[in-house]
């Protein structure tokens, strides 16, 4: 419950989902970053489905305030703690993929800030492939191994939100 958390836990969690300024729901970017007052990215994005935040639809927005606007949203945003490097090794159905992005150079990449969108195959993923070891990822090219790493990563966020057939 709410009384059982810390005070800075409760104090990251709500800073987290305010701005320091007055954002319209029109003027929600397509899909980029923006900064909350916990100095964190927060990540809006707008499409024919509506408006979104981390990827949680907005159920109603633009609700006048004296001091700014609300955006409703049904569900609690929590500051993400790891990065895309971070979840990605500490998953043992990953081995494969950090293995991948080992080889191409990449490691680095994906650790560090940024906006990164990774459609991460799973090392059943790569076994479909043909690639059912780490040492069959290391036989391969490494052309071959960063073109098929690239092919998965996009450099801005794309929720599942933002996904449109087609």
């Amino acid at each position: 419950t709410v009384n059982s958390l810390p005070v800075s836990t409760l104090d990251s969690i709500l800073k987290y989902h305010v701005l320091n300024s007055v954002v319209g729901s029109t003027n929600v970017p397509v899909s980029d970053a923006v900064t909350t007052l916990l100095g964190n990215s927060l990540f809006a994005s707008r499409n024919t489905n509506g408006v979104f935040v981390n990827g949680i639809k907005v159920e109603s927005a633009d609700v006048p305030a004296s001091n700014g606007l609300i955006h409703v949203i049904s569900k609690v945003l929590f500051p993400p703690t790891k990065s895309i490097a971070q979840i990605v090794s500490t998953d043992t159905s990953f081995s494969l993929l950090l293995a991948a992005v080992t080889k191409a150079g990449l490691a680095g990449a994906v650790s560090g800030p940024g906006k990164f969108t990774v459609f991460a195959p799973t090392n059943a993923a790569f076994r479909a492939a043909g690639f059912n070891t780490v040492a069959d990822i290391n036989a391969a090219s490494t052309d071959l191994i960063t073109t098929v790493v690239r092919y998965h990563v996009i450099t801005t966020n794309v929720f599942a939100s933002d996904l449109t057939d087609g």
